[in-house]
C-alpha cells in the first residue's frame, strides 16, 4: 500500500469519526438547554415622549427630528435636583457652560453661543442676564434642539434652541410641597397645587411657589430669591383651550466671586479656597415678571392652531470689585482691582 493511500485512508476515517460526534453533542446540548433555569425577567422602564414643542412646527417623533435634541423631564429635574437653568445645562451633553460671559452664563454648542430662548414653543426676543437663574420649580421639561432652528421658526444660528415647557393645570386636585436642606445653610422651600375650579374641569388653574436662602462656599457669598407662578386654563370647548399664565422672580446675591488669583506660572497661592477678594459690598440682584397669554385649538388630526403674546418686565443691576489677574512669584505684583456696575431696565 502506498504511502499517499495510507496518508489518504487515516485522514477519511478520521473525518468519519468527528462527523459522528456532531449528532451527540447536538444532543448533549438540547438536553443542557432544555435543563437550564430560565434567565431572570429583566424590566425597563423608560419615558419616550411622542414630539417636541421646541419650535419645529411639525407633528414628528424625536427619533424623525432632522437634529439632535435632548430632554430634561420633570423626573430628571427632581432626582438631580436641578434647580435652575444653569444646573440643567451643565448636565446636557454637546453644552458647554462658561459663566462670568457678557455679565451671564452663557451657553455654547457646536461651537456657538445659544441665543435663542423659547417658552411652551414661543420664541423670545433676547434674553436677559437673569435667565441662567431662572428657576426649574415652574416648569415640566427642558428641550435643547442642537442646531439651527430658523427653517421653521424663523430666525436661529448653527448653535442650538433651548425651550422651557411650563408647568398646566390639571382637571383634577393635585398638591405636592418640599422642604430641603444642605451645605453652606442652603435651605429651599417649594409648594405646588393644581385645582379645578368647575365640577368638569373645564375651567382650572395651577400655583408654584419657591422660597430660597442659602450661603455659598466662598466668604460672603448668600443668595435669598423668591418666586410665584400662577396659571389659568379654560376649555372653551373641547377643543379650545384659552390660558393666562404670570410669573415673578426676586433674585438677590451678595458677596460676588471671581475667584482666587493665582502665580504668573500656573501655581497656587497659599490661601484658603473659600477667600474672596470681592469687597463685601459686592452685590447682584434681577427682578422680572412675566406674563404670558395664549389660545389653543385642535382641528383634528395633526393640525393645531396656537396665537400666543407675552410680555417680560423687569430690573438688574450689579455693583461689584474684586482683585484680579495674575500673580509674579518674584515681585508679588500683578494683580488689579476689578469692579464696575451696570443698572439695566428691560421689557
Amino acid at each position: 500500500m502506498s504511502a499517499s493511500f495510507r496518508s489518504a485512508l487515516r485522514a477519511g476515517c478520521a473525518f468519519a469519526s468527528i462527523s459522528g460526534l456532531f449528532p451527540a453533542a447536538a444532543a448533549h446540548a438540547d438536553e443542557a438547554a432544555a435543563s437550564a433555569e430560565p434567565a431572570s425577567e429583566i424590566v425597563v422602564t423608560a419615558a419616550l415622549p411622542e414630539g417636541v414643542g421646541i419650535g419645529t412646527k411639525l407633528p414628528l417623533a424625536i427619533a424623525e427630528t432632522p437634529q439632535t435634541i435632548s430632554i430634561v423631564t420633570r423626573d430628571r429635574l427632581d432626582e438631580q435636583r436641578l434647580i435652575t437653568l444653569d444646573d440643567v445645562m451643565k448636565n446636557t451633553p454637546g453644552v458647554t457652560v462658561q459663566p462670568g460671559t457678557r455679565l451671564r452664563t452663557a451657553y455654547y454648542a457646536r461651537g456657538f453661543v445659544i441665543d435663542t430662548l423659547n417658552f411652551d414653543g414661543i420664541p423670545t426676543s433676547g434674553w436677559n442676564e437673569a435667565v441662567n437663574t431662572e428657576d426649574m420649580a415652574i416648569y415640566e421639561r427642558v428641550e435643547l434642539l442642537r442646531g439651527a432652528s430658523g427653517l421653521l421658526q424663523g430666525t436661529g444660528n448653527p448653535s442650538g434652541t433651548i425651550n422651557l415647557v411650563r408647568k398646566r393645570p390639571g382637571r383634577e386636585l393635585a398638591a405636592t410641597a418640599t422642604l430641603s436642606a444642605g451645605s453652606w445653610n442652603n435651605y429651599r422651600a417649594e409648594a405646588d397645587i393644581s385645582v379645578p375650579l368647575t365640577a368638569s374641569g373645564d375651567v382650572r388653574a395651577r400655583v408654584v411657589g419657591v422660597a430660597e436662602d442659602r450661603d455659598y462656599f466662598y466668604d460672603d457669598g448668600h443668595r435669598r430669591k423668591f418666586m410665584a407662578y400662577g396659571t389659568i386654563e379654560w376649555n372653551v370647548t373641547p377643543d379650545t383651550v384659552l390660558a393666562a399664565t404670570i410669573k415673578w422672580q426676586d433674585v438677590r446675591d451678595k458677596g460676588i466671586s471671581m475667584g482666587i488669583p493665582r502665580y504668573a506660572d500656573g501655581g497656587t497661592l497659599d490661601i484658603p479656597r473659600s477667600r474672596s477678594t470681592a469687597a463685601d459690598w459686592s452685590s447682584r440682584n434681577w427682578n422680572n415678571t412675566q406674563m404670558f397669554a395664549e389660545l389653543r385649538h385642535n382641528f383634528g388630526g395633526d393640525w393645531e392652531g396656537k396665537l400666543a403674546v407675552s410680555r417680560i418686565v423687569g430690573d438688574s443691576d450689579m455693583t461689584y470689585a474684586a482683585a484680579y489677574g495674575a500673580v509674579n512669584r518674584t515681585t508679588g505684583l500683578g494683580p488689579i482691582v476689578y469692579g464696575g456696575a451696570y443698572d439695566v431696565d428691560f421689557h
